[in-house]
């Protein structure tokens, strides 16, 4: 039987990675796949009723095409950048942020901005999920002490700062909710 704590890291693996999609471009793809991931946690017995309340709304306002228009409108348009470097005055964000990806095997796909949220909320998924299927304490400590590094170095500040210009910018209900739903996590996830 699996621990609380493990249980509690797929949630969140899962939650990141319906929050990547959300702050991905709505196409047929990224739309289908974040819908399955959120009906798979919404039949979760283990959910936090505060995540199923987001997961919800969320599932009510999906419209591939109005999502499209609204994406434009947001991030594509310049109004609002989804990359943390934009936010971060810091020269060294993308080969900081690219360290923690090789540090973990990964490297960022070819053409996207390893900054950029999908990009950063896809690789907390990946250390939650690495996190809730640790096989040993030390395994489990390392992972642990990277994400409270990248939750502390990259997604803290960002991620207010983005919200802060998305909310200024009246969303539509689902940029609306996926924005406050990110920024309740990562407020949560500090504590």
């Amino acid at each position: 039987m699996l621990s609380k704590e493990k249980i509690d890291s797929f949630i969140r693996a899962d939650t990141y990675r319906v929050l990547s999609k959300g702050f991905s471009y709505p196409d047929e793809k990224n739309i289908s796949e974040m819908k399955s991931i959120v009906e798979e946690l919404i039949s979760s017995p283990h959910l936090d009723r505060n995540i199923y309340h987001y997961l919800e709304k969320i599932l009510s306002t999906i419209e591939v095409g109005e999502l499209q228009k609204e994406y434009s409108r947001l991030f594509l348009k310049g109004t609002i950048p989804i990359y943390e470097s934009s936010y971060n005055l810091n020269f060294d964000v993308i080969p900081n942020v690219s360290a923690f990806y090789t540090a973990f095997g990964l490297s960022p796909k070819s053409g996207e901005s390893p900054d950029s949220l999908p990009y950063e909320l896809e690789f907390a998924s990946i250390l939650s999920l690495k996190l809730a299927l640790a096989q040993n304490q030390d395994n489990e400590d390392i992972t642990k002490d990277a994400y409270g590094k990248f939750l502390k170095e990259h997604l803290v500040e960002f991620v207010k700062k983005f919200s802060d210009r998305v909310e200024k910018a009246k969303p539509s209900l689902f940029y609306k909710t996926i924005t406050e739903f990110l920024k309740n996590l990562i407020e949560k996830e500090i504590i």
